[in-house]
């Protein structure tokens, strides 16, 4: 076996051999004219492709920018005059920076906290828990166990409601935390 391999080592190192030791080929003088022309049209192009680009760099940044202003007013309306670092930060020192809660519940623990806290509706407590998802201060974070980690997961539908199409299977309990940040 080792020789049929060694074999083919060595017949591959001579066509890299014969490869690179090709000589390039001759071009036309018509070859080298037609380049010489296209060639400062494409650096053109490149260079206006370039400062497009940057422009829309620019732009993507100041929508970034306006977001993030929408963001801290509609925070401010919905938890009556506090910003999106104050309602995290009241969060963390109510919490820490993890929240071991299940997501239903965890969810309804902090959404009872917010209307609490700062005395708004439970439809207030709803939006302003939506923004402080989207906006990254409160995440939830799946714990995998290192087994299933390898395993493709399937979940299947709560035994005591009928699904047209469901397998009776094995049901995953995914348990998790709510990370907090801010």
């Amino acid at each position: 076996m080792w020789t049929h391999v060694e074999a083919k080592l060595v017949d591959w190192e001579k066509r890299f051999v014969k490869l690179w030791s090709k000589k390039t080929e001759n071009y036309l003088d018509m070859d080298r004219e037609y380049v010489g022309r296209e060639l400062p049209l494409l650096k053109a192009e490149r260079a206006s492709i370039q400062e497009g680009l940057g422009k829309i760099e620019e732009l993507i940044a100041k929508v970034r920018v306006l977001i993030d202003d929408l963001n801290e007013d509609l925070c401010r309306d919905l938890s009556r005059g506090h910003s999106l670092a104050a309602v995290g930060q009241a969060l963390l020192e109510e919490f820490g920076d993890r929240l071991e809660e299940g997501y239903g519940q965890g969810r309804r623990t902090i959404r009872e906290f917010l209307e609490r806290h700062y005395r708004i509706r439970k439809s207030a407590s709803r939006d302003l828990f939506s923004l402080l998802e989207e906006v990254g201060t409160l995440s939830y974070q799946v714990d995998l166990a290192d087994d299933l980690k390898e395993v493709a997961l399937v979940f299947y539908a709560p035994e005591n409601e009928f699904y047209p199409g469901a397998e009776p299977g094995t049901v995953y309990q995914l348990s998790g935390w709510w990370k907090i940040r801010a």
